[in-house]
């Protein structure tokens, strides 16, 4: 059984317009998450509303510290069942200056996606009860 040239051309076409469609839909959502990590850096360096955010307005990040180890450990706080509260506020206390925050959320928003203090405080299973959040307000607040 032969298939046909028009068939052929017809199925040829199909297939590139499919594979130019998914390129286009992948492009499209790439730009978009660029473009709301964007936003979400221009709202860390402003401020951006949040606790820690208020804290490091107009601070320069401390690009000696490096923040790696720290993302581990405070995705690590995040259980199945119980939060490690207590472990998230020490990482948080351990940095010492909001410079170091201001570095640590730039760096969390870049390898996450996200914003430390909307994962640490908001969403359907946030690391930080309600009384954590409080502590975690004074602790921000209490760095040099």
């Amino acid at each position: 059984m032969e298939i046909d040239n028009k068939k052929m051309l017809f199925i040829t076409v199909l297939a590139v317009g499919v594979i130019v469609a998914i390129l286009f839909v992948w492009k499209s959502r790439k730009a978009k998450k660029e473009q709301i990590i964007e936003e979400q850096r221009r709202m860390i360096a402003e401020g951006g509303g949040t606790p820690s955010g208020a804290a490091t307005a107009n601070v320069k990040p401390d690009n000696s510290y490096d923040p790696t180890a720290d993302i581990q450990r405070l995705l690590n706080t995040k259980g199945w069942i119980n939060d490690d509260e207590k472990g998230a506020l020490a990482i948080i206390q351990g940095l010492s200056t909001r410079a170091r925050l201001k570095k640590l959320r730039e760096e969390f928003l870049r390898t996450q996606g996200k914003d430390l203090d909307v994962w640490l405080t908001q969403g359907f299973d946030p690391v930080l009860d309600k009384e954590a959040q409080v502590q975690y307000s004074q602790i921000i607040n209490s760095l040099k």
